[in-house]
């Protein structure tokens, strides 16, 4: 196998040859895989943010509890419900996680039109 001569000005030549021929697509190559990257990163941003919501709004619910005891003459615990205020809460939470999870699937499917809007 023969060996190939390289000289500085060889080398040189091949590269201004090589940009003159590729670094326009090269470029556009970039510029597509840097708009790919940023949506990219917006999108699991955006997922992260909508996971982190349905986790927190779960343990609300998680965390919610009757607000009417009645009690007997001996103090013993005879009945625990809801305020209608607090069954309105609690339907509204109920609500919102759903929407959360809604908006989710949507985004999971490929429309993230919703879940950029999710917190405004």
């Amino acid at each position: 196998m023969a060996t190939e001569q390289h000289t500085a000005e060889g080398i040189l030549e091949a590269v201004s040859t090589t940009i003159k021929e590729n670094a326009t697509t090269e470029a556009i190559d970039r510029v597509k895989a840097a708009f790919v990257e940023r949506e990219v990163n917006k999108r699991t941003d955006a997922l992260t943010k909508a996971f982190d919501t349905l986790q927190e709004e779960r343990k609300n619910l998680a965390k919610f509890k009757p607000d009417n005891v009645s009690y007997d003459q001996d103090g013993e615990e005879v009945s625990v419900s809801y305020s209608k205020t607090k069954i309105e809460e609690r339907k509204k939470l109920v609500q919102k996680i759903e929407k959360i999870e809604k908006t989710i699937g949507k985004a999971l499917s490929g429309d993230f039109s919703e879940l950029y809007n999710l917190g405004k």
